[in-house]
């Protein structure tokens, strides 16, 4: 699974962020590493590319734009932002990723999700860690140069018009992640001839077993056809006995005073997500109006795209990552253990089954260790939400006037 995170400078000097993607550092201190001649010393191997900066490199490139536009003038501006996308370890093995997969990755999201803004792309092939992941390095500049397409997410003219700021929302990180997940996806389907070719080692695999069974039929007879059954048999019991505890461990879940107290806090959290919804749609309706004002616009529909809101369960505590609800359910505070990926799954099961609301829920790694389910809430009761709130918001008499024609 590959992370993003997102880091904000304000450091004026952009060429600093180009020696550090470039030069050896210090992992402590930050200091750059000189050889014997006093000389920085290069990265083992990195791949760079530009975008959106011409025949300019990224600093000149960025500095042009605060003079053009006259942003980031003060010392508390925040001139750039860094985004980096890290990949599982385990993908070079599995997917086939290399460095220049990553890189073309990294380009291709930064196209789509950055358009405007001065960029450079790094792909770098480990981390301080030394754990071998292959992470890829975003830095763009604060200023957009160009009016790009609106798109669903954007929520303010400064996320597409030009000369504005880029702003990394809440609503924004969303859609990233989302993005980089899709991504993920993506390096999985360009790498599947890896995953067709052990297909083929598998099926090469069953004719070889069946030919020895085969072989085994003729020399034993009946006596090797009952070894095969016996053996099926028992693989039935075992997936049947499976199936069965689960169900006995879903069961034990809803009986458990610690279910009761989990239902309470996810109806608390409901009421804090049901207001956040209600407040996010009456603030998009406000821009809706005033876009509706400026562009002298009354035939056009308000829209509202949905997130999928959701709460996670992790080992040691319950929490909302969208910001819907202010406090956590800590286990060790309430008087409970923590618990294991088995009573997560279980503890998730149980809600979605006797509560109407939840409808559905997925297993992800926290991490590389540690695992964390996502609860999600049904989408049509989102939606009923949203209904009525707009339809609240229609009935009160607008702030912005209208003229009929346009002179």
């Amino acid at each position: 699974m590959a992370t993003l995170k997102h880091i904000a400078s304000k450091n004026s000097d952009y060429t600093a962020i180009e020696a550090y993607l470039v030069y050896q550092h210090d992992a402590f201190t930050g200091k750059q590493l000189l050889d014997e001649h006093g000389k920085p010393k290069l990265r083992d191997s990195y791949l760079l590319d530009t975008l959106e900066c011409g025949d300019f490199s990224f600093a000149t490139a960025c500095l042009l734009a605060n003079r053009k536009y006259g942003k980031n003038t003060q010392h508390g501006d925040i001139k750039s932002h860094q985004y980096i996308i890290s990949f599982d370890p385990r993908d070079a093995a599995d997917n086939g990723l290399t460095m220049e997969k990553a890189q073309a990755l990294g380009l291709k999201f930064c196209e789509e999700n950055f358009p405007g803004h001065p960029a450079i792309v790094c792909t770098h092939p480990d981390g301080h860690n030394h754990s071998g992941n292959i992470h890829v390095h975003i830095v763009i500049g604060s200023v957009r140069t160009r009016e790009v397409e609106r798109k669903p997410y954007m929520q303010k003219p400064r996320d597409w018009c030009e000369g504005m700021k880029h702003s990394s929302t809440a609503q924004t990180m969303r859609h990233l992640r989302v993005e980089v997940m899709k991504q993920q996806t993506v390096t999985v389907a360009v790498f599947n001839c890896i995953n067709y070719y052990r297909s083929l080692q598998r099926t090469k695999n069953m004719i070889i077993f069946s030919y020895i069974i085969n072989i085994g039929k003729k020399a034993f007879g009946v006596l090797w056809l009952l070894i095969i059954i016996f053996i099926a048999i028992l693989f039935f019991i075992s997936n049947e006995k499976t199936k069965q505890g689960k169900a006995n461990a879903v069961s034990r879940c809803k009986k458990s005073e610690f279910f009761r107290d989990i239902q309470n806090y996810l109806d608390a959290c409901l009421v804090q997500n049901k207001r956040y919804i209600q407040e996010d749609v009456k603030k998009h309706y406000d821009w809706y109006e005033k876009d509706r004002h400026l562009k002298n616009d009354h035939t056009s529909q308000f829209e509202y795209q949905t997130t999928k809101y959701c709460i996670c369960i992790y080992t040691t505590y319950i929490t909302s990552p969208s910001g819907c609800c202010s406090s956590r359910f800590e286990f060790n505070k309430q008087g409970y253990t923590n618990l294991n990926k088995d009573q997560m799954i279980a503890l998730a099961s149980a809600l979605c089954e006797t509560n109407n609301v939840w409808k559905q829920w997925s297993l992800d790694r926290d991490g590389y260790t540690a695992w964390r389910v996502f609860l999600y809430l049904d989408e049509q009761y989102v939606q009923s939400i949203v209904a009525s709130e707009v339809k609240k918001l229609k009935r009160e008499p607008s702030r912005y006037s209208y003229n009929k024609t346009p002179f």
